[in-house]
């Protein structure tokens, strides 16, 4: 693939794009749901996709912003060997336990897949990332750009702050949300 311009097909290729974004892997399945739904308020991203082809729909949960399409995704880009999930240590330990212990029946239709990609790191394979330059390299430069600033404006925070963020930027996101409280907005 690599060289090969691709055109933007599906949400998946708006996935490896944000993925290829930054060299860092991106630790836990809850950063990569906000981070996706960031992407789409704050990059445009969805506007890039084909008429017929629908973006994350987004819906308020109770951790904040949420669609289970992610975990599909995520599975299916596993599945064709472009992201590698690993075990990697969670941010906010006891509270994703704790969220955990609350919120896994209701996360994905199979509460172990959700139970376990909680905790686990996503990375570009050598394959994924020369498909995620070859979105890249297709996409308008604003987009791209808004992207890399969104990496590059998350990357660093702490989950905790991530999704402080988030609750606080997008107020009707959270209004079934049942961390308020525990983030100190509630």
């Amino acid at each position: 693939m690599p060289g090969m311009l691709l055109k933007l097909e599906s949400r998946t290729d708006i996935m490896l794009a944000l993925m290829g974004t930054a060299p860092q892997p991106i630790q836990g399945i809850t950063r990569l749901v906000k981070l996706l739904f960031l992407a789409q308020r704050e990059a445009g991203v969805e506007k890039l996709l084909p008429a017929n082809e629908k973006y994350y729909g987004y819906r308020p949960y109770k951790i904040g912003p949420f669609s289970a399409d992610v975990y599909e995704d995520v599975e299916l880009l596993e599945s064709v060997g472009l992201i590698r999930g690993t075990p990697g240590r969670a941010e906010m330990a006891e509270e994703i336990e704790e969220w955990r212990a609350r919120f896994a029946d209701d996360l994905t239709p199979e509460p172990s897949s959700a139970e376990r990609d909680v905790n686990r790191v996503f990375q570009l394979t050598e394959e994924g990332r020369a498909c995620a330059q070859s979105i890249l390299d297709s996409m308008p430069n604003e987009n791209r750009a808004a992207l890399e600033a969104l990496r590059k404006r998350c990357d660093h925070l702490s989950l905790r702050n991530l999704l402080v963020y988030v609750y606080t930027r997008y107020p009707e996101m959270t209004q079934a949300s049942e961390i308020k409280e525990q983030l100190g907005l509630g």
